[in-house]
């Protein structure tokens, strides 16, 4: 087992205690999208915005995945977002 493998399992272990932690849903996103799923790095990301919709490093994040997989409506929402939060 790598160490994305690991971190991502030790990761999910805690979720289950916490799966309202935004915090932890970005880092879980994070190991998504370096293990190139997209699909489930948006999942995350996602829900993390469901929790706290003004936290920026998910805004941000959920933006640059939404260019990522060319859906370009959706990113220009969280940008403008983001130009309005900061």
């Amino acid at each position: 087992m790598g160490n994305l493998d690991q971190a991502t399992d030790f990761y999910t272990q805690i979720l289950t205690m916490v799966p309202t932690d935004v915090s932890l849903l970005v880092k879980m996103a994070d190991l998504a999208s370096d293990a190139s799923d997209r699909k489930q790095a948006l999942a995350y990301l996602n829900e993390a915005y469901r929790y706290l919709p003004s936290h920026v490093p998910t805004i941000e994040r959920l933006a640059a995945a939404y260019i990522e997989v060319k859906m370009y409506e959706r990113a220009i929402k969280y940008l403008e977002q983001l130009a309005n939060i900061q």
